[in-house]
């Protein structure tokens, strides 16, 4: 990973899980940022600017905030990295993707800095910690389970 996530902010969070899938596929959900509120319950509308490279800026909603990111870092299919900001909080999120007879290990990192983060350090810290693990779950669920086809009429 070219760049990553700050260790050292008030709020860091980390994980790692394995999805039974080639690496192509995990990558093509993952960055495929249109169409993250199909597989992620907080994200909400999502706007791409452009095709997906650094420099690529998207807006999306989580919650009850609005993020509008960039891609910092996009080696395809291995490495992503995004920046946000929100409501005083500025954000650093890495992924990686390696892959091993067929099973993909995806490892994340994110950071959020900022005064409001300084001041909320004990409760947004966990609450970081908790959105990692879930996104990680959903990603996998995503992957190896995706939403059947509708029906033809």
């Amino acid at each position: 990973m070219t760049t990553g996530a700050d260790r050292s902010a008030p709020a860091f969070a980390e994980g790692t899980v394995e999805i039974d899938a080639p690496r192509e596929r995990v990558w093509a959900v993952l960055t495929d940022f249109a169409n993250w509120p199909k597989w992620q319950a907080e994200v909400g509308k999502v706007t791409v600017d452009g095709e997906p490279a650094p420099g690529m800026k998207f807006k999306w909603k989580t919650g009850s905030g609005s993020i509008r990111s960039t891609i910092v870092d996009f080696e395809v299919p291995g490495a992503v990295t995004w920046s946000g900001t929100t409501l005083g909080i500025n954000a650093m999120h890495a992924w990686q993707l390696t892959e091993a007879d067929g099973v993909t290990t995806v490892s994340t990192q994110e950071s959020w800095k900022g005064i409001v983060v300084r001041l909320m350090r004990r409760s947004l810290a966990p609450a970081l910690q908790r959105a990692i693990d879930t996104g990680l779950l959903e990603l996998k669920a995503a992957v190896e389970h995706p939403a059947a086809p509708a029906p033809a009429d």
